[in-house]
């Protein structure tokens, strides 16, 4: 939906498979490039950017989703766990935005970074993830303070529960998932989960020309649920 502002739209994903269904979903008006990477490899994403100029293809919108959950307490946490969690939620956008910065003086284009409720409030057994998508909120305003200047926007926006598999995968570690599902629901006052296309719309927003004005700030997207956060 994000890619309807662009003529060409580069995806890049370590899943083939995803990567194809992404590209099926976008209109049939855009060049669609899809790129087999991994965004927390400094090499892949410097070749990456390094192949968009060889193309003179001008970045002029960048969005961060590059997710990972990862659920321990502190004490069975490894050690290998908490730098994944934070290579994939966090080092990932500072490499993408590090090569993608000069195309986007170029352009004044728009950064968008995915990261999560969990940036503001917490969850048992999310230590390493409520760490990670709150750095994406400094990082987010910072980077947008620094790059004001040169009228590139960066803003972030903050999901909350979202019916996907990453969601679906959450579930299935409580003893009943769909009771599980049921009690998250109930405390969303909008009533329903979230969708991939809800957030898309928000995202659509803050790349296009309607957003001018709008940096160095975050919106949330969760039907209420961290307005709501008793036990109603």
């Amino acid at each position: 939906h994000a890619g309807q502002h662009f003529k060409h739209v580069t995806l890049v994903d370590r899943d083939w498979e995803g990567l194809q269904h992404t590209s099926e979903s976008i209109s049939t008006k855009t060049i669609v490039k899809s790129v087999m990477a991994d965004v927390t490899d400094e090499s892949n994403v410097s070749q990456l950017f390094t192949e968009l100029e060889n193309e003179e293809l001008l970045v002029q919108g960048l969005i961060n989703c590059a997710g990972v959950e990862i659920m321990a307490s502190i004490e069975t946490m490894s050690m290998h766990q908490w730098r994944q969690q934070l290579d994939v939620n966090v080092t990932s956008m500072f490499l993408t935005c590090k090569y993608a910065v000069s195309s986007l003086k170029k352009s004044q284009g728009s950064i968008v970074n995915v990261a999560s409720v969990l940036g503001l409030i917490v969850a048992p057994d999310h230590v390493a993830y409520c760490a990670s998508k709150g750095a994406v909120l400094q990082f987010t305003k910072a980077l947008g303070f620094d790059l004001a200047p040169f009228g590139v926007r960066v803003n972030c926006v903050l999901p909350g529960p979202i019916d996907t598999p990453m969601y679906r995968k959450t579930m299935d570690t409580y003893p009943d998932p769909e009771a599980a599902h049921s009690e998250h629901t109930r405390k969303i006052p909008l009533a329903r989960l979230g969708t991939p296309q809800d957030v898309a719309n928000v995202i659509h927003f803050l790349l296009g020309p309607n957003a001018n004005f709008v940096t160095c700030t975050q919106i949330v997207v969760d039907g209420g649920f961290t307005a709501s956060r008793v036990d109603l």
